[in-house]
């Protein structure tokens, strides 16, 4: 273990435990918090890159940075200091069971692939937000937390060893290799998407049990990874889920501005939630009234048409009231009211006739009258004054 043999306590208030691994770049191991009674771990930058310049302060700067990032899926930053020279990160203790310890029993169901990776993605979603970039995402730093629960850790340390450093002059690949994108292959700094294209890989090999992009050869790995040879996951497995293979070879694209524009976007396309694919298409459907969308004789669908609208067009209701009468009914009516009036007429003047004429009783001769002299005369007055 070199110069940690000799480390019982670090920083005056964690003493070192069983060691939990060592990776690219340092070692990771169980501690006790003196102060608060409480079982940690710690891990304790590599010797060597301690010594590069503005190590420590990058270090500490990171490290405070990434202690604001809580999330129910990221192992939190408790601490951090220096001992010997070595710069250390403090973090939550977990099981000490990783993804890459599951994935060493063979590719896991679809199901549970896509449950691990949707964690991850909300892990680097929150993340992302706050500007930290992982720039270290593999199954050895995905913690297995019990009851389904996965967590992911090294927020802060990943960043650490700057990307043109990752290839160095002796022909040592820093890091995880097989994980990175390849525009971290070819020195250019680390960003969002190249913590998805790392989510790809990982989707990659819980699926199909096996990694992209393998080799012992670091130069020939790096340029398989710079031309994206690989094996499609369908290829290996045909019946692999459909979805989960879009969404691994859409984030494994080598150009960063094909992949997925966010964490989010990326989990909401393993979920299968295309909603936001086409936000023209929902605004169109938008709003109260239902649009009816009718289809031409070539299929192609026309413009909707709000249900108000064509209502407003169609013919208004027939109305309770009577319609005017037409012209001639009119005259029709008055025919029949000025006969009606001559009728009474004549009746009227048969009686005056009967009691009142030159027989009648009590007449005084003829000077006593002022009926008309025949009834014809009576008629044609009468008609005169029915006449229009």
């Amino acid at each position: 273990m070199g110069p940690t043999e000799q480390m019982e306590t670090i920083g005056d208030r964690y003493r070192l435990g069983d060691p939990l691994g060592a990776g690219g770049m340092g070692e990771v191991f169980v501690a006790h918090d003196l102060r608060l009674d409480r079982e940690v771990a710690l891990k304790l930058l590599r010797a060597d890159l301690a010594q590069q310049d503005g190590m420590r302060e990058r270090v500490v700067a990171e490290a405070r940075l990434a202690a604001r990032l809580t999330h129910p899926h990221v192992v939190g930053i408790l601490d951090t200091g220096e001992q010997g020279g070595r710069p250390f990160v403090v973090m939550e203790r977990l099981s000490g069971r990783t993804l890459r310890d599951e994935l060493a029993d063979g590719p896991m169901p679809p199901e549970r692939v896509r449950d691990v990776g949707l964690q991850v993605l909300r892990a680097l979603a929150a993340a992302h937000e706050l500007g930290i970039v992982h720039r270290d995402v593999k199954p050895g730093n995905i913690l297995d937390a019990g009851v389904g629960t996965w967590k992911v850790a090294d927020f802060g340390i990943a960043k650490w060893v700057h990307a043109e450093e990752t290839l160095t002059g002796t022909g040592e690949l820093l890091g995880s290799p097989s994980y990175l994108a390849p525009e971290r292959i070819d020195g250019q700094q680390a960003g969002p998407a190249s913590d998805l294209y790392a989510v790809g890989v990982l989707l990659y090999e819980a699926l199909t049990g096996r990694k992209p992009f393998e080799g012992d050869d670091p130069f020939a790995l790096a340029a398989a990874i710079r031309d994206g040879r690989y094996e499609p996951p369908n290829a290996i497995d045909a019946h692999a889920d459909p979805r989960i293979v879009a969404v691994i070879e859409r984030a494994m694209r080598r150009d960063p501005a094909e992949r997925y524009e966010s964490a989010g976007a990326m989990a909401a396309a393993l979920l299968g939630d295309e909603s936001d694919a086409d936000d023209t298409a929902t605004e169109v459907i938008a709003g109260p009234i239902e649009p009816d969308v009718d289809t031409e004789p070539d299929g192609h669908e026309t413009v909707p048409i709000p249900r108000m609208e064509r209502t407003a067009r169609l013919p208004s209701q027939p109305s309770t009231a009577s319609p005017p009468d037409p012209p001639h009914r009119l005259a029709h009516v008055a025919l029949i009211a000025a006969g009606a009036i001559v009728v009474v007429a004549l009746l009227v003047i048969l009686a005056l006739t009967v009691f009142t004429g030159p027989d009648a009783p009590g007449a005084k001769g003829t000077g006593g009258s002022t009926l008309p002299a025949s009834l014809d005369d009576a008629l044609s007055e009468l008609e005169d004054a029915v006449q229009p």
